[in-house]
């Protein structure tokens, strides 16, 4: 696929996720009705200014529609998993892209159905066009799949309980301190970290 090709396509894509129609776009954008849907259909090569029209109306980066999403890479990091007794295990991390996407999730994942997800706990991401599920299934779950026996050895909080109880019930006081203490020692790890690499900087 040419570059003008998925020009369009990402534009038609970011569009639609952002529930506008062409007409809507074009006036957001300045832009006639025809130009945005020969550009969507890659008959028209749109000059810089309305490409950077368009992004602003789309309210995104302008790098996000001139980067084939096939090219879009992410970098996964696993920080904490909950594993619960009929093994579903809350996930949690965050995810980097090369597109400058910055995702940070908790996914509740079915590792008997092959990790399959079950529940959403929490996902923020910068990119307001990105959808959980589908990040999830189109980029996490490639990753989980291959790091299953990674993930299966991890060193995890137990809930001696199915998940769907507990969801029900509530977390208990001691697994909460076992959770606190968990991110906190995730915090001081990451400061240490933080720290040295500004020392060998200096150095």
């Amino acid at each position: 696929m040419n570059q003008l090709s998925y020009l369009g396509s990402n534009i038609k894509n970011y569009r639609k996720a952002k529930g506008l129609t062409i007409s809507e776009l074009a006036a957001l954008s300045k832009t006639s009705i025809s130009s945005i849907s020969q550009i969507e259909n890659g008959k028209r090569d749109p000059t810089f200014k309305v490409i950077l029209n368009i992004a602003q109306a789309l309210q995104i980066d302008i790098g996000k529609l001139v980067t084939s999403l096939e090219e879009i890479i992410y970098e996964h990091n696993i920080q904490i998993i909950i594993r619960f007794e009929n093994n579903k295990c809350l996930i949690m991390g965050n995810s980097l892209s090369n597109s400058h996407d910055i995702l940070v999730w908790g996914f509740i994942v079915d590792f008997r159905s092959e990790e399959k997800l079950c529940d959403e706990v929490f996902f923020k991401s910068n990119n307001k066009n990105d959808v959980p599920s589908t990040f999830y299934e189109n980029q996490l779950k490639p990753y989980l799949t291959q790091q299953r026996f990674r993930i299966l050895l991890w060193n995890a909080l137990e809930i001696n309980e199915p998940y769907e109880l507990s969801k029900e019930k509530g977390i208990n006081w001691t697994d909460f301190l076992t959770f606190v203490d968990l991110i906190q020692q995730i915090n001081f790890d990451t400061i240490k970290k933080e720290t040295k690499e500004e020392k060998d900087f200096k150095n």
